[in-house]
């Protein structure tokens, strides 16, 4: 029998974890926290958005460059103080008017029971939807 991991991982429904992570993203408006974006420079949304001034920004530099086609997290994974989320996107470009449609990972970092950081991966394809 293979020796067991020492830490315990805890996969979670998005039906259990979703009231959490919105009232999560909802804190990143009251705290001083960091959210990162890793999908590359020709994406609108890409880079760090530190504080809370610039969760605002974040949102609108998505909503403001792209309709969103779809979002789909499917699974959720929590250990510790982190949870990670991973799912599907797709969106289209209001200024090519192509689509993409990604796989993306979420990393959820908590602090005293707020949010302390977030990251956000994508497929780097995401990026063609974006290019002229």
């Amino acid at each position: 029998m293979p020796p067991r991991s020492e830490k315990i991982l805890t996969v979670m429904r998005w039906a259990d974890l979703k009231p959490m992570l919105f009232e999560a993203s909802r804190l990143l408006n009251r705290r001083s926290s960091t959210r990162t974006i890793h999908i590359g420079q020709v994406v609108p949304w890409s880079g760090n958005y530190c504080g809370k001034e610039n969760v605002k920004r974040f949102f609108a530099n998505v909503y403001g460059s792209g309709d969103v086609l779809e979002f789909e997290p499917l699974e959720f994974v929590a250990e510790g103080n982190m949870v990670v989320s991973i799912g599907k996107y797709g969106c289209r470009s209001k200024a090519t008017g192509k689509e993409a449609h990604t796989r993306w990972i979420f990393v959820w970092k908590f602090r005293n029971g707020l949010v302390s950081s977030y990251e956000q991966f994508h497929d780097v394809k995401i990026a063609e939807a974006f290019r002229p």
